[in-house]
């Protein structure tokens, strides 16, 4: 016969079923839990909410209705709660369906211990605020992952999490379950070096003696996760560094757009001049007779140039290093910052400028004379107006006013020789300026400014109206001017526009001929003299100012293992990319500057972001991050707060639930009157995602069926193994049958190892879901029973012919066989004809000739 269902009709359990506590749980197939929460609103006309077959999972969802709400645009509503509070670090991430319907424009989430709420911030934009259109699609079911460590308050345990939506508005709800999560914490102070400092837990720049910060960018020491265990199961779903700025004061809300300095000085300057690079702000002090001093705007430490009094012009190399300056008599001098050295140029000087190298070239108007320091002499009868140095390259422009031409010094190997460029007439030549690379020129002659490309030798008036004064070319080519009315602008070359960026407070100058302004290469920033004198000097950010601190990150265990091996990475347009190999981090400044990420973008990434690291088996052994710190100004500290991981355990497969549940069930059965097993079939139920796993307990001992023969343990490691399914869960993946190695074992193998035995399917279950309540393997088994107990049997078989054919001396075996053919041929199965022989007699019977069969038992 065919048996298809075990003796023992329900499963054991071998340590019963599982299921997972989440704080946060309703799957919306009820709208009582809702209604309760909400009684006040509902009551008072602001809400109404039903239930509704409009479904992300399940039967239902819960629609909610925000009507119009006197003296707000917004009804407050709780979605969900929990019985009582928890800890977000456990369980920092909760799972919902939202779906935005008719008047949906915008809602908000806040985490609430039932006191006080924090909005929660991990929207595209990080405002709190999920916009139909950016964040949300609307008319869909949006799957949000909403992270209770963004947000905009610190509250470590909560037990509701509550909405704000837009007033006249409709909403879909549905399925919202917390997420089982860790959060580990970068110990900050193994990240402390000579210029920072812990206080009160946060690490920051240290003060110094006057106050305020030493700001040059510092690379920190690699901070680590601390737990290398704590990586092995679980996977990354997000970063989050709590980044905020302080003064000496206190704590600020946002980074200053400018700072001030010289507010101590009893007259201020008003001859300035930046370094290209923003570093340093060059200046005649007025206070110490107009002699050359220089601040560095990194650490705010003042210095003295030079002793020459009455300094009236200064031109500043990109880097700082240089600085060149006349004094009213007409002497040229140049100091070098690195010795703090200066020399006498030459004297009679009316023109000037100088090159990143140091190099100064110098023109004497009467008589005509073109020089150059350290060096000599280019031309000694000359009749220029302007002249003009490149930052870099062994280049110089001049203007000859005698011939209307425009031309170009190079050096070469045999010395330094003249070509002409261009002819415009020079009678009113007020400027000539070059790019750093001295690859475009700029003139500004009677009125009208002219752009001429080296290479190309194409000469363009430019589109700008009203112009005063062009005063430097900064990066991308783009021109920095002064109008008629002292206003500021930066001319942007490629679309031709031209973009006011003089503060309000601005100094105006006495003369056209005079710029109470300079800009950094960068545009970035714009140094200038304010109409307060009290307010000395200032530097101000031309837009809002960026946080300047850069970090990487590292997801070997150097730091942890001892190795020291750590490969730094930056996440730059959608991939992960490997900056160096260092033990302890980058130690330029450079790395960061082109692959670094703020903390903002640190804070973007998403478990998606995250994913790429595990692809091809890649396995993420630490979570390692090094800094550089910068700031934007001398007054001002980042903080670094905290720097979190949080991981969810190793969820691949499983997208709706991260922490997931194991369990072992069994079925048993007994064997006695079983003469043979064919096959085991199992039915595994499961709502979703599930890994299971067998083995045959039979004599005491677990075996498995390799595909060839029967593994036997040879002691209990398999018991062992089944007493922690999840530590052991890769082993039991290694060791026990699948779902179609159990169905594939051969009914030889299962009749000899089994027959006559009580034995039991056991099997472990990996299950993506809160409770393991619902999944089940039903085992079946297709086994053929003992019909008869005795083992003299004689076997009568009637034709249709009526004609009974008897047949005697068979064994117990032969008899059970041509009934299990019976059995088969009623379903179709097996040969039509049956050969049963008795001595030398083969009688082959044809199953549609026979009408009965008779077995008697002597």
């Amino acid at each position: 016969m065919l048996a298809v269902s075990p003796i023992q009709t329900f499963a054991s359990i071998n340590y019963g079923d599982v299921s997972q506590f989440l704080p946060f749980q309703n799957e919306m197939e009820s709208d009582a839990e809702f209604e309760a929460a909400n009684s006040s609103q509902i009551a008072a006309g602001q809400l109404a909410a039903g239930l509704v077959q409009n479904c992300a999972q399940g039967k239902y969802s819960i629609e909610v209705k925000v009507n119009d709400v006197a003296s707000q645009d917004y009804c407050e509503f709780t979605i969900v709660k929990s019985q009582s509070l928890f800890d977000i670090d456990d369980y920092s991430q909760v799972k919902l369906w939202v779906k935005p319907a008719y008047g949906a424009k915008w809602i908000e989430f806040y985490s609430s211990d039932a006191q006080s709420s924090a909005l929660i911030k991990n929207d595209l934009d990080s405002d709190g605020k999920f916009e139909v259109g950016t964040d949300l699609e609307s008319g869909k079911w949006n799957l949000l992952t909403l992270n209770l460590t963004k947000s905009s308050g610190s509250l470590s345990q909560i037990k509701e999490l509550r909405i704000r939506a837009n007033d006249m508005s409709g909403w879909y709800f549905d399925d919202v379950k917390s997420e089982k999560s860790s959060v580990y914490k970068i110990d900050l102070s193994k990240m402390v070096n000579a210029k920072t400092e812990i206080t009160n837990g946060k690490l920051k720049f240290k003060t110094n003696s006057t106050n305020t910060y030493d700001i040059n960018p510092t690379i920190l020491n690699a901070g680590s996760l601390g737990k290398i265990d704590a990586i092995k199961d679980n996977k990354i779903t997000d970063i989050h560094i709590d980044e905020s700025y302080a003064n000496v004061s206190g704590s600020i809300s946002s980074l200053p757009t400018y700072s001030k300095y010289f507010t101590d000085y009893t007259t201020k300057p008003s001859l300035i001049q930046l370094s290209g690079d923003g570093n340093y702000l060059y200046y005649s002090n007025p206070d110490d007779s107009n002699k050359l001093y220089y601040i560095d705007l990194r650490t705010g430490v003042k210095v003295k140039a030079g002793d020459q009094t009455n300094i009236n012009s200064i031109k500043v190399t990109y880097s700082g290093g240089y600085a060149a300056y006349t004094d009213t008599s007409k002497n040229l001098y140049r100091y070098t910052r690195s010795s703090g050295s200066v020399v006498t140029v030459t004297n009679n000087v009316d023109i000037f400028d100088m090159q990143n190298s140091g190099r100064v070239f110098y023109c004497k108007v009467i008589p005509g004379y073109l020089g150059y320091y350290p060096g000599g002499s280019l031309n000694s009868d000359i009749d220029i107006d302007a002249i003009d140095a490149p930052d870099f390259g062994d280049t110089l422009f001049y203007a000859d006013i005698s011939t209307d031409k425009y031309y170009i010094y190079s050096k070469e190997p045999n010395g330094w020789k003249s070509k002409e460029l261009f002819t415009l007439s020079t009678s009113a030549v007020q400027v000539l300026l070059s790019n750093k690379t001295g690859t475009k020129l700029y003139i500004q002659n009677d009125g009208s400014v002219y752009s001429y490309h080296v290479n190309s030798k194409a000469l363009r008036k430019l589109d700008i109206e009203s112009i005063g004064r062009i005063v430097k070319t900064i990066d991308d080519d783009k021109l920095v001017y002064q109008d008629a009315y002292y206003n500021y602008f930066i001319y942007n070359p490629d679309s031709d526009e031209s973009s006011c960026i003089r503060p309000s407070d601005a100094k105006y100058p006495a003369s056209q001929d005079l710029t109470y302004f300079d800009v950094e290469c960068s545009g970035k920033r714009i140094a200038y003299i304010p109409t307060s004198s009290s307010n000395g000097v200032k530097v101000s950010y031309i837009g809002q100012p960026q946080d300047p601190t850069r970090y990487l990150l590292s997801f070997d265990g150097g730091l942890l293992d001892g190795s020291g091996y750590c490969s730094w990475y930056g996440y730059k347009d959608g991939e992960w990319i490997k900056v160096a190999d260092a033990p302890y981090g980058p130690t330029s400044k450079e790395y960061f500057d082109v692959y670094g990420m703020t903390a903002d973008e640190i804070n973007a990434l998403d478990a998606g972001d995250f994913k790429s690291l595990y692809e091809n088996g890649k396995q993420v052994f630490g979570v390692s991050i090094v800094a550089c710190m910068a700031s934007v100004d001398i007054y001002t500290t980042p903080v670094i707060n905290s720097i979190q991981v949080n991981l969810n355990e190793d969820s691949e497969g499983f997208s709706d639930f991260s922490e997931k549940l194991y369990a072992v069930k069994k079925e048993s059965f007994d064997t006695e009157s079983w003469r043979k097993i064919n096959k085991i079939h199992p039915v595994e139920i499961s709502p979703k995602d599930c890994e299971t796993y067998y083995f045959i307990k039979v004599d005491g001992k677990y075996a498995c069926y390799d595909g060839s023969q029967w593994q036997d343990e040879s002691g209990s490691e398999i018991a062992g193994l089944l007493e922690d399914v999840k530590t052991n869960w890769i082993e039991i993946t290694k060791k026990g049958m699948s779902f179609d190695g159990l169905r594939s074992i051969p009914a030889s193998a299962l009749t000899d190892k089994l027959k006559g035995k009580d034995f039991s399917v056991e099997y472990c279950m990996k299950v993506g879901d809160t409770s393991t309540e619902k999944y089940q393997s039903i085992v079946k088994i297709d086994y053929v029973e003992d019909l008869f107990g005795s083992n003299s049997l004689i076997l009568n078989v009637t034709l249709n012919s009526g004609e009974t054919k008897q047949f005697t001396g068979l064994s117990d075996t032969d008899v059970e066989e041509f009934m299990e053919w019976i059995n088969q041929r009623q379903y179709n199965r097996g040969q039509i004809f049956y050969r049963i022989k008795t001595g030398s007699n083969n009688d082959f019977l044809n199953y549609y000739m026979i009408q009965s069969v008779t077995v008697q038992e002597q």
